[in-house]
């Protein structure tokens, strides 16, 4: 909603301070401009940030469309797969190995 110039952050901190880009915490992904639009579709751009492991996302609005002093987010959408951790793998594939071994004794 009126966003123009924007610099895009993620974090593997959950605690990731949202209200100081510039501490440790936070590493900048890139910038990203947005075109005007119409409501209520007014930018809709997907941006792959493909491999990325990341815990919190920060989107720090550098910039608005026409000058104006306001500027929002209406609606986010991630699409993703989710990636089971190593250790629960172990473990799906050491229960597997039991259940056989237990059937054929």
């Amino acid at each position: 909603r009126g966003m123009k110039d924007t610099n895009i952050y993620y974090s593997t901190v959950e605690t990731a301070d949202a209200n100081n880009f510039a501490s440790g915490d936070w590493v900048l992904f890139g910038s990203e401009t947005f075109a005007p639009g119409t409501w209520p579709n007014e930018a809709s751009v997907p941006i792959a940030m493909g491999g990325l492991t990341a815990r919190v996302i920060g989107i720090e609005i550098t910039s608005s469309i026409g000058g104006s002093s306001w500027a929002g987010i209406g609606k986010l959408q991630f699409d993703g797969t989710a990636i089971p951790e190593p250790t629960s793998m172990s473990l799906l594939a050491l229960s597997g190995l039991a259940l056989l071994r237990r059937r054929r004794a």
